[in-house]
């Protein structure tokens, strides 16, 4: 896959996983259940998000390093702009997704030059 196609899927993942669904979730969902949805969101699918296009982005890290640092500085931006205030509490958030997203990284960097015979 191309590194530009990549690209294309990641930030289309982002505007997705983290600005149209806690809209939908803020917006169109009744208080109590967007409050729940939000900490889905935060606790299971934004990691996993971050982790699956950190793990695409180790496969062409010089390319797509990019890619986590993107993420950490999206998720509390495109919050922020859902519930028109920027909260300063998710940058907690912002810098574990970024810390789990270079492990991710780096480890399919490493991973994958291990399986070709560490060239």
């Amino acid at each position: 896959m191309s590194v530009r196609k990549k690209s294309f899927i990641a930030i289309i993942t982002m505007l997705v996983v983290m600005l149209i669904l806690p809209f939908v979730a803020v917006r169109l969902v009744s208080s109590d259940a967007g409050m729940a949805l939000c900490f889905i969101l935060f606790f299971a699918v934004n990691p996993l998000t971050v982790i699956s296009l950190s793990i695409m982005a180790g496969t062409d890290i010089r390319k797509l390093w990019w890619m986590p640092f993107l993420a950490a500085v999206v998720f509390p931006v495109f919050f922020g702009i859902v519930v028109m205030e920027l909260v300063m509490d998710l940058f907690v958030y912002s810098a574990l997704y970024l810390a789990v997203g270079l492990l991710a990284m780096i480890g399919t960097h490493f991973g994958m030059k291990l399986a070709k015979g560490g060239k």
